[in-house]
């Protein structure tokens, strides 16, 4: 197979003098083209830092290597960049360092500059800038000097210097090794580590792995040997330098297993013709990848498609390709460690743009700042950023329509910040112009709760952009960023206590927020150590005269349902390990604990299917619930029997009848509070857990029902809403139910009988939703779920379970135990570190709201009455209107006659194909609290030539109070997505976007939120697109 061409990485600057090059087959020929200078060397590794004349900008750099059959063609060339000299500005330094680190992150140098690190006007480390303008410097803090300070030398010109102070750190944490450890790999993934603290690794086989210092909280630790199945590896931090004499603990042991799918890498996307780079998450480094070329997506041409490689894997994503990429091309990957290969997803090579619009930079930059975002980007464009026409800053976009990129060197006072893009070798016009300003004073950040006990991150608002934010706990830094808008989230190491957050920007002025305690995940098993289940029986039941609940089976009798079902609850712990058991005591201690009752929907064999949700169940008496499993099955054996019923309001009957015998039951209704139930129901029984509440509200509210929870529901009931309760319900993608046109029983031709977002829609507040990415109906359910069920989705049916779990109970905690913190969970932006890397789309309505515009629905919770569709005039009785050429379409419209959109609401519907468009609403809105948020919800239209198939919405939402305007990008805090089932279905499923207000002020420090008089949405994040936007209010 041909071998690919080695990969000559940028950024290269002028009067450097090495060139980062990878893709090596050891014992290949290398030559390396400099400008038309020509140096070869013999390949002695996979990747070489190769030491070259001072260079010069405008110089091309390429290489090419024969491993045995010829030279490969040259790689595509790199071009070495212009650089300002004396540079303008110093590197940056982290926000503090300790005093006895071994080593200090330096970044935002020009590449390739020398960097030098001084303490009490000594240089005490130094090194040579890598290509992205960084490097972790080996230094010697034995001056008894507090501050540290860096410079970066160009051309042989000095930078100004950056300093940051020296604080005491007493210990060393135990650090974590990262799993899985594969067998022939040759990097060790560590986190837990405290910055500048040196880390020694081993195994328990062959002892010393090594040892290395890390500027950074978790990093991949290259180690000489490939790792062996069956050994075990574990760290230790330390330090050994001057008066710093320490061994801190060391980590558990790690296995070393056998590669498995975990080694599959990704191929990410766009590819764009003309493109000669492709990019690999994933890659192993031990392991060895081939790359895939087929002429289009014909089994023919799959079957007979080229072959480039082996390449090594490569801690760098960037892999060049022998020649251009041609539109409708199907390229692949695959990498093999140990034996063991996977493949990659394939992505066909699409074609040049019609038209390349020129990106947009976003405003305000401020000096110091170590990061800019630039926007309206084609999918697979490269992104340049210019100060004053010298290169900072370059990055390649992928599917995004915007990008955040770390800048080298840094911003000052004055310049003129300019972008390109080039989308398949095709350049842009070039960007709007940002001029860099000073910010007189930093806003105060807030950390956003929930904070998760255990979690990796924290989300911070009220951001000045720009600005560095450092989260503490225990005095010491655990996470560190530089934002360049106002929300950020920062990644820190395992969090187990009370967190804080800092901000500084240039001469380390700080801001400090209060601080947040963590609360335990909802994943989590609860305070409850030992649960108990048992079989409850009570007396048959009769149901009465509902209008579906007499004549059943044809009779005219009406129908003995027998009443038994599994019992959960907290139990005695006699002190063994087990977390459950078939008990018959609930524990004494268990006092005023909600009831919840769970019912199951329908499944056409006889089944248990009541025993379905024991996983649930367990977990929500782990938390201090007592939960009550039904058993439906005499009312399932009645459907299809005869006649046009659902027999909804008979399980609503039974659910209801249910409560009545747990409360009666003197085993039972000491441990409980009567006041506060908690309903769960999944298909059918979704639905009917609304009709019993509505039953119970039409009989006097005998019961005290708190919270209602719906896994796929079905609504054959369209005339009933959920009232005067919190309501949250789950549904999935590729649940059959939202396509389904026919039902088990006759209904309206006009009505989608198994949509139950439209329950949702009608459902009073508080109310959640959960759509959920890939998800089927049936693994809620572990009685029904089939092996396919479990195995052949893009969510497994474990993972269904775990969302369920997680989210119903962070519902019932906030709903019935009035823990309001957990509500975040539902709120759309932080979810439960177990099921965040699920795609979740949440919506969540709030009943403490100021509403702008609904677009005339009827509200009747508040009293607000419906009003014919207007599209010029909204709620607070101001003006509505488009702007900007490009407008493809403006309308207020009944969402049940919008084509392929499952909802029922009115809605405003947006399309646009310039990025110069934006729609706002007049009226005088206060908003003058930083617990409040502007929210709306908002969704991409289906079928629309204007939605780029697979590619997300941003947008940028904006307030004016009359003279002053803030704006913040909604992917802060998510972007629009686009919705596809795989099986060919698209629906308009709204989301919900939620901003706070301080994101807003963290912009615009002088905008007056007491007195907001306009909300716009401005659609220059991306030059085309199709959306509707409902519910846009502020709330809190």
């Amino acid at each position: 197979m041909p071998t690919l061409v080695p990969t000559v990485h940028e950024r290269i600057a002028k009067c450097g003098t090495q060139v980062y090059i990878d893709g090596l087959t050891v014992g290949a020929d290398v030559e390396v083209d400099v400008g038309g200078a020509i140096t070869g060397f013999n390949a002695t590794h996979t990747s070489k830092n190769f030491t070259v004349a001072s260079l010069v900008d405008g110089q091309a750099v390429r290489a090419r290597q024969d491993a045995g059959s010829g030279f490969t063609p040259w790689s595509p060339a790199v071009e070495v960049e212009n650089a300002q000299v004396p540079p303008q500005v110093g590197p940056d330094l982290p926000v503090e360092v300790g005093n006895c680190s071994q080593c200090v992150k330096v970044w935002g140098c020009v590449p390739g500059s020398k960097i030098e690190v001084l303490q009490a006007g000594n240089v005490v480390g130094s090194a040579t800038a890598d290509r992205h303008g960084q490097r972790c410097v080996p230094v010697d803090l034995r001056h008894q000097d507090e501050i540290l300070y860096a410079r970066m030398i160009v051309c042989g010109e000095e930078s100004p210097l950056s300093s940051t102070p020296i604080v005491n750190y007493d210990n060393i944490p135990k650090p974590e090794v990262g799993s899985p450890l594969y067998g022939c790999q040759t990097i060790v993934p560590v986190s837990e580590i405290l910055k500048g603290t040196r880390i020694r690794l081993e195994s328990d086989t062959t002892g010393s792995l090594g040892s290395f210092c890390s500027c950074w909280n978790s990093a991949n630790v290259r180690v000489g040997a490939p790792l062996v199945v069956g050994h075990k590896i574990r760290a230790q931090g330390y330090w050994d330098q001057n008066d710093c004499l320490q061994d801190g603990p060391w980590s558990e042991w790690r296995d070393v297993i056998t590669p498995d799918e975990g080694i599959t890498p990704v191929l990410l996307e766009a590819l764009i013709e003309n493109d000669q780079v492709i990019r690999v998450q994933n890659q192993i480094l031990g392991a060895e990848i081939n790359v895939y070329i087929a002429a289009s997506d014909d089994p023919a041409d799959m079957a007979a498609a080229t072959i480039f490689g082996p390449r090594p894997a490569s801690d760098e994503q960037e892999i060049a390709l022998n020649e251009p990429l041609v539109a409708g091309q199907i390229v692949w990957v695959d990498q093999t460690l140990c034996g063991v290969t996977y493949a990659s997803n394939e992505v066909e090579v699409l074609p040049l743009p019609p038209e390349i619009h020129p990106p947009t930079v976003l405003a305000p930059i401020y000096e110091c700042s170590g990061k800019v975002t630039v926007t309206n980007l084609h999918a697979g464009a490269l992104v340049r950023v210019y100060q004053d026409g010298f290169p900072i800053a370059v990055g390649w976009a992928g599917t995004s329509n915007t990008l955040t990129m770390n800048v080298a060197p840094g911003f000052y006072v004055g310049g003129a910040i300019t972008a390109f893009q080039w989308v398949g070798g095709q350049q842009s016009d070039v960007s709007n112009t940002v001029i860099v300003e000073s910010l007189e004073e930093l806003h105060t950040p807030r950390i956003l709760s929930p904070v998760t006990l255990n979690d990796n991150c924290v989300w911070v608002s009220g951001v000045s952009p720009g600005a560095t934010v450092a989260i503490y706990m225990g005095g010491m830094i655990i996470g560190e960023v530089q934002s360049s808008e106002s929300i950020v989230k920062v990644p820190t190491n395992n969090i187990t206590g009370p967190v804080s957050v800092k901000v500084s920007l240039c001469d380390q002025r700080i801001i400090e927020g209060h601080e947040v305690i963590p609360i335990k995940s909802p994943c989590e098993g609860g305070s409850w150590e030992k649960t108990g289940h048992r079989t409850v029986n009570y007396n048959d039941f009769t149901i009465s005269n509902w209008d579906d609940g007499c004549c059943f089976a044809g009779t005219s009798d009406p129908l003995e349902v027998p009443i038994f079902g599994e019992l959960y609850y907290p139990t005695i712990n006699p002190g063994c390990s087990s977390s459950s058991s078939n008990s018959e005591e609930i524990h004494p201690d268990a006092r005023e604990l909600p009831l919840v009752i769970i019912a199951h929907g329908y499944w056409p064999n006889p089944l248990d299917s009541e025993l379905g949700y024991g996983y649930l169940g367990h977990h929500l008496a782990s938390w201090g619930m007592i939960v009550f499993s039904i058993n439906l099955e005499t009312i399932n054996q009645q459907l299809g029997a005869h006649g046009p019923m659902s027999y909804q309001n008979a399980r609503g009957e039974v659910i209801l009848h249910c409560i009545s015998e747990v409360l009666a039951d003197s085993s039972i209704n000491s441990h409980l509070n009567p006041e506060v139930i908690g309903l769960v129901g999944h298909s059918m029984g979704g639905e009917a857990v609304v009709v019993a509440q509505h039953q119970n509200l039409d009989s006097g509210g005998n019961f005290g029902i708190q919270g209602v929870v719906s896994i796929a529901p079905t609504q054959y009931k369209f005339d009933i809403d959920m009232r005067e309760a919190d309501y949250f319900q789950l549904s999935g993608s590729k649940d059959l139910l939202l396509n389904s046109s026919e039902s088990l029983v006759l209904v309206p031709d006009d009505e989608a009988c198994f949509n139950g977002m439209r329950i949702f829609d009608r459902a009073e507040r508080h109310k959640s939703h959960a759509f959920i990415y890939g998800a089927v109906h049936d693994p809620f359910n572990t009685q029904w779920s089939e092996p396919n069920d479990e195995n052949d989705h893009p969510v497994k049916g474990w993972q269904h379970r775990l969302i369920a779990k997680c989210l119903i109970n962070a519902f019932f905690q906030n709903t019935l135990l009035f823990q309001n913190e957990y509500e975040g969970y539902l709120e759309g932006l932080i979810l439960p570190p177990s099921i965040r890397n699920i795609e979740i789309f949440q919506q969540h309505l709030k009943t403490n709201r100021d509403l702008m515009d609904n677009f005339g629905d009827a509200d009747n919770q508040f009293g607000i009455p419906v009003e014919p569709l207007n599209k010029n005039l909204n709620r607070k009785s101001g003006l509505n209107d488009v702007n900007g050429a490009g407008v493809q379409e403006w309308e207020d419209v009944e969402t049940l006659n919008a084509d392929r959109c499952i909802h029922n609401t009115k809605a405003v519907l947006l399309g646009w194909d310039q990025p110069t468009v934006s729609y706002f609403l007049e009226g005088n809105l206060p908003m003058n609290s930083i617990t409040k948020s502007l929210s709306f919800r908002a969704t991409q239209f289906y079928e629309s030539g204007l939605n780029t198939e697979e590619r997300e919405i941003d947008l940028f939402v904006a307030i004016n109070d009359g003279s002053q305007t803030a704006k913040v990008r909604i992917g802060l805090v998510g972007t629009v997505p686009y919705y596809d089932t795989e099986a060919g279905s698209l629906f308009s499923i709204f989301r919900s976007v939620r901003i706070p207000s301080d994101a807003f002020t963290a912009v615009n420090q002088s905008v007056n939120l007491a007195n907001i008089q306009e909300v716009r949405f401005e659609f220059s994040a991306r030059s085309n697109g199709h959306l509707l936007i409902d519910d846009i209010e502020f709330d809190n």
